[in-house]
């Protein structure tokens, strides 16, 4: 089964510290993500709108993995704003510890920022997100006691 911790956090460099955590605790590095809002969206034609290509694709994303239209919505805005997503892809029981260190970490609660302005195996190249290909049947999100939400399969 597998199973996706996300945690939302102020900035980059924190959740960076999160991700180093995580690290040391024994999840694999390559199970590990950090979504950011890119610093650099190159063009690629004339028609090319780089920034509604990351916002389509960070939504499709988030919704096909079990987050609620709501959820992925307000996940993107707080990324726009500065915030950065940490996503732990485990097939064990570590997802326990993943929200653990994320919320220990002050993981922000999603729903913190429904309605306010602002508040897993392999990554897609436009958002760095695991694609949608790797999910057919996203399954019910489960929230812990913090901020951090976990996606079973």
């Amino acid at each position: 089964m597998t199973q996706i911790a996300v945690g939302l956090f102020p900035n980059e460099s924190v959740a960076e510290q999160v991700v180093h955590e995580l690290e040391v605790a024994g999840i694999t590095p390559g199970n590990l993500h950090v979504l950011a809002k890119p610093h650099y969206m190159p063009v690629t034609g004339a028609l090319s709108t780089p920034a509604i290509s990351f916002a389509a694709a960070f939504l499709r994303n988030l919704v096909a993995v079990g987050a609620t239209e709501a959820e992925a919505q307000a996940y993107l805005e707080a990324v726009l704003e500065g915030g950065a997503l940490v996503i732990a892809t485990s097939i064990t029981d570590q997802h326990e510890i993943c929200t653990d260190i994320m919320n220990r970490n002050h993981a922000t609660r999603v729903e913190e920022c429904i309605g306010s302005a602002v508040p897993f195996t392999v990554a897609s190249e436009e958002t760095g997100f695991p694609g949608p290909g790797n999910f057919d049947h996203p399954g019910k999100a489960h929230t812990s006691q913090g901020g951090a939400r976990i996606f079973t399969w």
